[in-house]
């Protein structure tokens, strides 16, 4: 049964037969990943390559929530340059403070397509990793109701923006 395009959201009308094959295929494996992988780190790393290659992202991260402190700090940053290792002893977050604080304050995925124009942009971040961000889409991550982290994909890699199929996914 098909759903007339008067019910069918614009992002999914726009995505190409190809784009939905990848989703599905991502999915499915993700959700292989999260039924046999018990090691935290590697499910994180893995669901955050899975979706820098799903976005065709230059780089990736996963910031985790500290309710303690109220803080987001980096678990897991994948990508071909800049200091990765600098971003995880260097920089934690405040909940609302940069994108990523904003996704995990706000509860909602945040597109931005030109970090320059975003007053939001932690740029100590970038300074930290000697790493160029243009683009971002962070989304929070939630278990059973109760933030988790906050996903970032950073650098759509044909120097474009993300798309609303890469937001909704």
């Amino acid at each position: 049964m098909s759903l007339s395009s008067e019910h069918t959201p614009q992002w999914l009308q726009d995505a190409s037969p190809e784009e939905m094959y990848r989703v599905i295929e991502t999915l499915y494996r993700v959700h292989g990943l999260v039924a046999v992988l018990t090691d935290m780190d590697i499910l994180l790393e893995r669901i955050s390559e899975e979706s820098r290659r799903l976005t065709c992202a230059e780089a990736a991260s996963v910031m985790l929530y500290d309710e303690e402190k109220d803080e987001l700090w980096f678990r897991v940053v994948l990508g071909e340059s800049g200091d990765r290792e600098a971003l995880k002893r260097e920089v934690r977050l405040k909940r609302g403070q940069g994108i990523a604080g904003a996704a995990a304050r706000e509860g909602k995925t945040i597109h931005v397509p030109d970090v320059t124009k975003d007053p939001r942009f932690f740029r100590e971040a970038d300074a930290a990793s000697r790493f160029q961000t243009r683009t971002i889409l962070a989304t929070p991550m939630f278990d059973r109701g109760e933030l988790v982290g906050v996903l970032e994909l950073v650098n759509k890699g044909d120097g474009g923006v993300f798309t609303p199929l890469d937001q909704h996914v």
